[in-house]
């Protein structure tokens, strides 16, 4: 089984769309941002989503969660996944959302697992918005990338437009003509 974390966030999404075949996973791990994210994947891809909660969260610093792609690689594992993808990009700066990390958590889980278990991203040679570009060039709909959400400092009414996560998806769209 293909499995893709889908968080309702842009690189995710595109991820998703590009590879129709593979489970979509959302993961409810008690970020503060969990309602608007799951809703936004429930727009994107209706019932098609299998929702895992985590409880209790794991221990956030600020807006980063250690570890937080092996957890979720893990419980794509745990859920019969073979290959699982995760959506980095090569302008993500967490350790654990590159290549030689996806290779670490590839083995480990492997080895764990007692079967091969191969985690990867589909676009992690591509930036945020070379992602998006790409996406649009393809013929995919751009208006889903509209739809989608990212905001670490989401306070119950919309994007704050001001975080790290808003002006990164802001430039990405920017990046893709949009």
């Amino acid at each position: 089984m293909k499995a893709i974390l889908v968080s309702g966030g842009m690189d995710s999404t595109i991820a998703a769309d590009m590879h129709p075949d593979a489970t979509r996973i959302f993961v409810d791990y008690g970020q503060p941002y969990a309602q608007p994210e799951q809703q936004t994947v429930r727009q994107l891809f209706g019932d098609e989503v299998v929702v895992v909660t985590i409880r209790p969260p794991p221990v956030m610093q600020g807006s980063y969660v250690p570890a937080r792609n092996l957890l979720l690689a893990t419980v794509a594992a745990q859920q019969g996944a073979e290959e699982v993808l995760l959506c980095g990009v090569a302008d993500d700066v967490y350790v654990d959302n590159n290549t030689e990390a996806f290779a670490d958590m590839s083995r480990i889980l492997s080895l764990h697992c007692g079967r091969q278990v191969h985690v990867h991203s589909p676009h992690g040679d591509r930036t945020k918005g070379q992602a998006a570009a790409y996406y649009v060039s393809q013929g995919y709909d751009a208006g889903r990338l509209h739809r989608t959400f990212s905001c670490y400092n989401w306070n119950g009414s919309g994007r704050c437009g001001a975080c790290t996560a808003c002006t990164r998806w802001d430039a990405a769209m920017r990046h893709a003509g949009e």
